[in-house]
């Protein structure tokens, strides 16, 4: 297990923002990333599978249970943020949390700052994989900056 790295996701060493980014007593992961673009994907497997992604275009994110209902656009989700966006030219920051409980959660910043929670009640005790990926095909778009979660 480890964070893998390519032309546009890979770590960054910023010591000082992730300082205190490890995971508290009851987490199992606790990750903060910044990117640029409108439409983030990021999925995490750890004994049930969370991904947060659109629905129905860029101004709804919703946490789905199983990547195919993203994919296909399913209104099988296990919670929805409407009318939010991210910006397409400047970084915006997230972190991502997920409790032992099974407790899903994003934390969205920038442009219109939401957060996000799906309730489980899966146990949890460790997770097996994440990706993280921006969606939209534009040519210009940024580098993804990420942290490598800490067990």
């Amino acid at each position: 297990m480890g964070c893998n790295e390519s032309p546009d996701f890979r770590p960054l060493d910023l010591t000082n923002d992730f300082t205190h980014n490890r995971p508290k007593k009851n987490e199992v992961i606790r990750t903060r990333m910044y990117f640029i673009g409108e439409d983030p994907l990021m999925s995490v497997t750890a004994n049930t599978e969370y991904n947060f992604g659109h629905f129905n275009g860029v101004e709804n994110f919703a946490i789905y249970l199983k990547y195919k209902d993203w994919l296909k656009q399913n209104p099988n989700y296990c919670t929805i943020a409407k009318n939010v966006s991210f910006h397409r030219n400047y970084y915006t920051r997230m972190d991502v949390v997920l409790t032992k409980s099974g407790d899903f959660t994003v934390f969205a910043y920038g442009k219109s700052g939401f957060t996000i929670t799906c309730r489980t009640n899966v146990l949890i005790d460790t997770w097996t994989r994440i990706k993280v990926r921006i969606t939209s095909h534009a040519r210009n778009r940024g580098k993804f900056y990420y942290d490598c979660p800490m067990k």
